[in-house]
C-alpha cells in the first residue's frame, strides 16, 4: 500500500519510475529520524525544508507526508511560503513606498509573515474533529486565491512542514550589501535600497518566523546555476500540465527561457548566501549533482550518513 502511494505521487509529479529507490535510501532515513522526534515530544513539531528553486522541496515535502502518515500514522500538513506572498495590490503600495522590484513576488519582504505565523499557531492548536483553511497563492493572476478555493486541514497536526527557497537563512552583514551580485542589482538596486530592505526583513520578520522552525532540512545545489536549469526543467513540466488549457491561459501560467534567467536573478543573492551558510545550519543537509540526483544525505545532529 505505501510502495503503491509512493509510485502513485512519483508518477503524478513527472518523476522516473527508479525514483523510488532515492525516496528509499534518502527519505525514508529522514522521516524515521522525524518519527522518532515527535514521539518523545508532546506538541506539534515544525519542520523547515529549504533548496533554491527546482532543487526538489515540493517533491521531498510530499513523499515525507506519505512515509510519515502512513509509516508513523502522524498527521502531516504541508505549508509552502509561496502561499503566503502578500496579495498583488499590497506588493504594488510596496513597490510605491519602498522599491519598483518588490512588485516582484519572491523575495523577502514581499510575504505576509504575520499571515503565516498565524497559520502555524492555528495548526498548532488544531483539535480532533477541528478544521482549517490554508492559503493558496494563484501564480496564474499574481495574487492570493479567494478562500473559497483555500484546502482545509484537518485537525490535530503532529508535524507542520514549511517549505520554500528562502527558509531558514538569515541576514547577510551589512558590508555584504555593498558589491552587486548581478546585473540587476546594479542597474535596478544601483542605490541598494532594495537590497537593504529584504535584508531588513530577513533579520526581523523572517528571523521570528524560522525561530519556530526545530528541524531544518536542505537541498544543496552545486551551483547557482543549476537553479535555472532546474526551471527550465519546473516550466516544461508546468507547460505539459496545463496542455489542455486555452492557448491565452497557457501564456499567462509559463514563462519562456529569458523569462526565467531574468527572474532568478532576484533569488541569487540569497541563494548564494545560503548555500554558504545553511549547511552549517541544516540538520539534515541532502548534496544534490548537476544530474538533480542526491548524492549523499546527512543528518548533522546524530552523524547519520548515507
Amino acid at each position: 500500500m505505501l510502495d503503491e502511494q509512493l509510485k502513485k505521487a512519483i508518477k503524478q509529479q513527472g518523476l522516473p519510475t527508479d525514483f523510488i529507490k532515492t525516496v528509499q535510501r534518502h527519505f525514508i532515513p529522514i522521516a524515521l529520524n522525524i518519527s522518532e522526534r515527535v514521539r518523545s515530544r508532546p506538541d506539534t513539531l515544525v519542520i523547515g525544508i529549504q533548496g533554491c528553486q527546482g532543487s526538489g522541496k515540493t517533491t521531498l515535502a510530499s513523499m515525507l507526508k506519505i512515509l510519515l502518515e502512513q509509516q508513523a500514522g502522524l498527521s502531516t500538513a504541508i505549508l509552502s511560503i509561496d502561499d503566503f506572498y502578500l496579495t498583488r495590490p499590497e506588493r504594488i503600495k510596496l513597490a510605491k513606498e519602498k522599491h519598483p522590484l518588490l512588485i516582484t513576488r519572491g523575495v523577502p519582504g514581499t510575504h505576509d509573515t504575520k499571515l503565516t505565523n498565524k497559520t502555524i499557531s492555528a495548526l498548532k492548536q488544531l483539535s480532533k474533529g477541528e478544521n482549517l483553511k490554508i492559503p493558496r497563492f494563484d501564480k496564474s493572476t499574481d495574487d492570493r486565491a479567494p478562500q473559497n478555493k483555500w484546502p482545509c486541514i484537518h485537525g490535530p497536526v503532529d508535524i507542520i512542514i514549511l517549505e520554500g527557497w528562502c527558509i531558514g537563512i538569515r541576514a547577510q552583514e551589512a558590508s555584504a550589501l555593498n558589491h552587486n551580485v548581478n546585473n540587476l542589482e546594479s542597474t535596478l538596486d544601483a542605490d541598494k535600497i532594495w537590497r537593504r530592505y529584504v535584508n531588513n526583513a530577513l533579520s526581523t520578520n523572517y528571523s521570528h518566523l524560522f525561530d519556530r522552525l526545530e528541524l531544518l532540512i536542505v537541498l544543496l545545489a552545486p551551483s547557482f546555476e543549476s537553479s535555472y536549469q532546474w526551471r527550465l526543467l519546473q516550466e516544461q513540466k508546468l507547460r505539459q500540465k496545463i496542455n489542455s488549457q486555452p492557448i491565452d491561459i497557457r501564456a499567462s501560467q509559463t514563462m519562456s527561457p529569458d523569462q526565467i534567467r531574468n527572474f532568478i536573478l532576484y533569488f541569487q543573492r540569497l541563494t548564494e548566501h545560503g548555500s554558504a551558510t545553511l549547511p552549517l545550519q541544516s540538520d539534515w543537509l541532502l548534496k544534490l549533482d548537476e544530474q538533480h540526483t542526491i548524492i549523499s544525505s546527512v543528518c548533522q545532529t546524530d552523524n547519520h550518513h548515507l
